[in-house]
């Protein structure tokens, strides 16, 4: 399985950095244009197959706006950009390997293999970090939730004036724990939206937040 061998590789690479057996500067810049180059990759496929990059390419899934915050966050070591990873970009990129929503291509293989990489990748990135010394704080929960909720408003109007269903909010992917969600209407499947991010950054924060 595809997503064991992604996560294998890149524990490996955690480990490395965690043992300070690597040069971590040049490790995490390689990986940031890794990743750019994935996305890049993705970004150019839309239009070969005759799909709408405004309906499918902005910025306002969960995932592709992590991607873009991820790629600088490598590159400079960002502490502001690395807490919304790791309390929200992280998990729901997690949540995106175990549940896959691959849209249609003409290149399914190809597809695939870009889809379950970059979330992989944006999985372990504030992972990487963490092993360089990155710390996630608790004052980075309501920073990323407020971001969130800003990406929620935004995702709706593109959503209402495009017709697209960016963030899943107008209809949860076939397969997904958020058909389980959305089961009981728009209203209350936003509503439940909202809780999940909140309990899900505030179980992380006392996971994985240290005091002083």
């Amino acid at each position: 399985m595809q997503q064991l061998a992604l996560c294998a590789a890149y524990s490996v690479i955690v480990y490395g950095l965690r043992r300070r057996n690597w040069n971590a500067r040049l490790v995490l810049r390689g990986v940031s244009v890794w990743l750019a180059a994935l996305a890049a990759l993705q970004i150019a496929l839309i239009p070969l197959q005759g799909s709408s990059v405004m309906l499918n390419a902005l910025p306002f899934h969960l995932c592709s706006f992590t991607v873009m915050l991820t790629i600088p966050m490598l590159w400079m070591r960002q502490e502001r950009l690395f807490q919304f990873c790791w309390f929200l970009g992280m998990p729901a990129a997690l949540t995106a390997l175990a549940f896959p929503a691959v849209g249609y291509s003409r290149w399914p293989t190809l597809a695939r293999w870009l889809f379950l990489t970059i979330h992989a990748t944006i999985t372990f990135a504030p992972l990487m970090m963490r092993a360089t010394g990155s710390r996630p704080r608790r004052s980075g929960v309501w920073t990323t939730l407020l971001i969130g909720n800003a990406m929620m408003v935004g995702a709706l109007a593109v959503n209402r004036a495009t017709g697209a269903n960016y963030m899943f909010l107008s209809s949860a992917p076939a397969g997904t724990p958020l058909t389980f969600l959305a089961a009981n209407g728009k209203a209350a499947y936003l509503a439940a939206l909202e809780c999940a991010a909140l309990l899900l950054t505030r179980a992380l924060s006392r996971l994985t937040v240290k005091e002083g």
